[in-house]
């Protein structure tokens, strides 16, 4: 089962997630958005197809995850939704540490779908995660966005734990069956 939750970026305190941006790069992690990567280096799309299916090889699901082709990537990914503004990564050094993807949503012009949110397996337990996920709520409360939804399973209590932080308000639970 999958909880559904939104954060309100009308109501939440973007200084209070400023601070949680902060103090992950006080600690010399980079956050920058997709736009700025493009600029800095030439093979970013391969190297964000790599940060991208480690990350989502780890996220907890009872089906299993193949490794998407790097095309598969550019043309779903990279497409026509692709928000290069929102879309952050987190950098120790040259490498590519996490990262949290936004998606415009269908018929809604002022919210925001949180995709993929997730660090490295080597990152985790430092805030990066929560980090990148207020950075998102800030460009898009800048951008005139007005909220943002995002999926979680119930089996993820992490990334459940990193929304509770950072406001989001869990909606409903969607379960699946298959045959």
């Amino acid at each position: 089962a999958e909880w559904e939750s939104t954060l309100d970026l009308t109501q939440c305190d973007l200084l209070e997630l400023q601070h949680a941006a902060d103090r992950v790069v006080s600690t010399g992690i980079r956050i920058i958005s997709v736009a700025s990567l493009s600029a800095e280096r030439q093979d970013w799309k391969r190297e964000l197809h790599r940060l991208y299916t480690d990350v989502e090889m780890d996220v907890p699901t009872r089906h299993p995850i193949r490794r998407m082709p790097f095309e598969d990537f550019e043309a779903l990914n990279l497409g026509r939704q692709f928000l290069p503004a929102g879309f952050f990564v987190a950098l120790d050094g040259d490498r590519l540490a996490g990262l949290t993807e936004p998606l415009p949503v269908d018929n809604v012009p002022d919210a925001i779908q949180q995709n993929l949110t997730g660090v490295r397996s080597e990152y985790r337990g430092r805030g990066i995660a929560t980090a990148l996920k207020a950075q998102a709520a800030i460009w898009a409360a800048h951008a005139g966005y007005t909220s943002i939804r995002t999926q979680n399973a119930q089996s993820n209590a992490a990334m459940l734990a990193i929304n509770n932080r950072l406001g989001f308000e869990r909606d409903h639970a969607t379960v699946e069956f298959l045959k």
